[in-house]
């Protein structure tokens, strides 16, 4: 039983015969659409329910990391990307938290916070090249989130509509194992771009000498999570194979030939009768009303013999 409305398996874009030749017919399409196992069939629901409240999950976690695109100093404390702590000597500590917008300063001595935007952060300040490195990745990172976020939300619709035998296509499973595995090497270069620019080749002491300790923020820990996910969605995808409709609609076929070709012959039969009357219901009454009528003359009153 499925958990969702049953969608079709012929959406509009299979109905251009391009389309459906190239993406849902070919061989490369078919190939990877029989590929799965025997209780992936049989449990197709459960496991696209697995897939679902995974990309769901998912989802929030790439919105937790897109939050850092906030200019709200709370808001970029709470999902940074990158954590930087400070001594300031006497067991006093400062923290650096990194966003995609910008940076927050917080002063453990004096207890201020300050934001400041990516553009107005001065590298001349810090080790010139390495700020300017990892400025450079900074800004560029939110279109990564974003785009993250968009594929997971187009991954949540293939879930479902896979979630049943009437709604899958080669074309649905070919599209989430590939967007998935783009996605799942796209988002990790940028991460990993970001650990080396935004954490590892950062100044390792401050302006008064202090050692400076980064570790992942908890926005770079829900991307890097989220995209772990995408790994869980794209295998639980290739467990289940997609239905072979080629016989199943052959059949329908030669039965529809088959039934009409009995009530076309049915037809006929009624339509014509043979030459002595029989085949038709309605001639052969006809033909015992005329027999009787001889009858009842024949013996009746006044009868001619």
């Amino acid at each position: 039983m499925p958990f969702w409305p049953v969608y079709k398996s012929n959406p509009f874009c299979c109905k251009f015969g391009s389309f459906r030749a190239v993406c849902e017919d070919s061989a490369c399409c078919v190939f990877g659409g029989k590929m799965g196992f025997s209780f992936g069939t049989k449990y197709r629901s459960w496991i696209m329910l697995a897939a679902t409240i995974i990309t769901a999950i998912s989802i929030i976690l790439n919105v937790v990391a897109i939050v850092s695109i906030s200019q709200d100093r709370v808001d970029i404390e709470n999902s940074s990307w990158t954590l930087g702590i400070s001594e300031e000597g006497n067991g006093v500590e400062s923290k650096i938290f990194f966003g995609i917008s910008g940076i927050v300063f917080s002063s453990g001595s004096s207890g201020t916070e300050e934001y400041i935007s990516w553009n107005d952060v001065r590298c001349s300040n810090f080790n010139e090249d390495a700020c300017n490195r990892c400025k450079g990745i900074a800004t560029g990172s939110g279109t990564t989130a974003i785009i993250a976020l968009i594929t997971a939300l187009l991954a949540l619709n293939t879930d479902i509509q896979r979630s049943t035998e009437d709604g899958d296509l080669n074309c649905a499973k070919m599209k989430v194992m590939i967007t998935g595995a783009l996605r799942f090497f796209n988002t990790f270069y940028s991460i990993s771009t970001w650990v080396n620019e935004c954490n590892r080749n950062l100044p390792s002491f401050n302006a008064m000498g202090g050692k400076i300790n980064y570790t992942a923020g908890p926005g770079l820990v829900c991307l890097i999570t989220a995209t772990l996910l995408i790994a869980v969605d794209v295998m639980l995808h290739i467990l289940v194979p997609v239905p072979d409709r080629s016989s199943k609609e052959e059949i329908e076929v030669e039965k529809g030939n088959h039934t009409s070709g009995e009530k076309n012959a049915d037809i006929k039969s009624k339509a014509e009768p043979t030459a002595n009357g029989e085949g038709d219901p309605g001639n052969q009454s006809l033909a015992d009303a005329k027999v009787t009528g001889r009858e009842s003359i024949g013996h009746g009153p006044g009868a001619v013999l």
